[in-house]
């Protein structure tokens, strides 16, 4: 049986992504010996992962063979889709990638490319300092925060989300429908990603490994049976569910509260929005459907 490997071959990719370094440079960021590292940095050299360029009698130098792609999440508070599908799409080409959190970024060699993601408006301008010092960079910055108009090009929106990317998120996560048939005032998802339409059955974004899967949906509920149809998916695998958005609660029917109730939420709670006073009769009416269905309480209005 072959040894248990003490350190992950893709650290040491990940050290190598912003300049090429010396056997013993990577051993000291990797904290382990210099034959260590040079033992690892052999195997991804067989595996032509890495290039080695002797420079004297005792240093070699470390580079990667493929391109170095930077990706950068400014300020998501939980695991970032889009970054998760760009590095899908450029492992699949055979590049190196590297996640880098908030805004302060340093690198001596320039990466191939940089994808930044910017999800708050008060973040817009957090990178400026770099497209300031680095004209020529090769960076695309996105994100609600940045750009409401900018989307992912098709070949790497279907790509399926690099899960890796986030070694401590515990599950799947994406998107079986966009936009929403309201257009509330202070809500930019009608502008972004306009009227309600199915995109992606859960299936095609779920991974097996995980048993909770978060819907990252704005209006889930304004499709009953698209939503009674990827519920009925989810509960016949055990699927603990998240809904990371409010959900209308003006969409409540005993069908739907009851099916709410079924698929035992796996977050704190379940939110449901609550945008205008002038409903409040309403609202009170669907809350007595869901205390109907079995909710007495983690029901939060928002």
């Amino acid at each position: 049986m072959a040894a248990k490997r003490k350190y992950e071959l893709n650290k040491f990719l990940e050290v190598l992504i912003t300049k090429s370094m010396s056997t013993g440079v990577i051993a000291r960021k990797l904290k382990c010996c210099s034959s260590t590292a040079l033992r690892y940095l052999r195997e991804l050299k067989k595996a032509k992962q890495v290039i080695e360029q002797r420079i004297s009698n005792t240093i070699n130098l470390w580079k990667l063979t493929g391109k170095r792609i930077l990706l950068i999440d400014v300020d998501s508070k939980i695991p970032n889709f889009a970054l998760m599908k760009i590095s899908a799409y450029h492992k699949s080409l055979g590049g190196n990638v590297l996640l880098t959190h908030g805004s302060q970024v340093k690198f001596t060699d320039i990466p191939d490319r940089i994808y930044a993601s910017i999800i708050y408006k008060k973040n817009k301008h957090a990178l400026d300092y770099i497209l300031t010092q680095y004209p020529d960079l090769n960076i695309d910055i996105g994100g609600s925060g940045y750009d409401l108009t900018k989307e992912l090009p098709d070949h790497i929106e279907n790509m399926a989300p690099d899960y890796s990317l986030y070694p401590e998120n515990d599950s799947s996560l994406g998107f079986s429908s966009r936009g929403c048939f309201r257009k509330c005032p202070f809500c930019i998802v009608h502008e972004k990603e306009g009227n309600f339409r199915r995109v992606q059955h859960p299936e095609e974004w779920y991974n097996p490994k995980f048993r909770k899967i978060t819907f990252l949906d704005n209006n889930i509920l304004a499709d009953k049976e698209w939503f009674m149809q990827i519920t009925d998916w989810c509960i016949a695998r055990g699927l603990k569910v998240w809904f990371t958005q409010g959900l209308d609660i003006r969409l409540v029917d005993s069908e739907i509260a009851k099916r709410l109730f079924e698929i035992r939420n796996h977050h704190h709670m379940i939110t449901f929005a609550w945008d205008n006073l002038a409903d409040e009769s309403t609202i009170r009416e669907k809350i007595e459907l869901l205390k109907q269905a079995g909710f007495t309480k983690n029901i939060m209005l928002q």
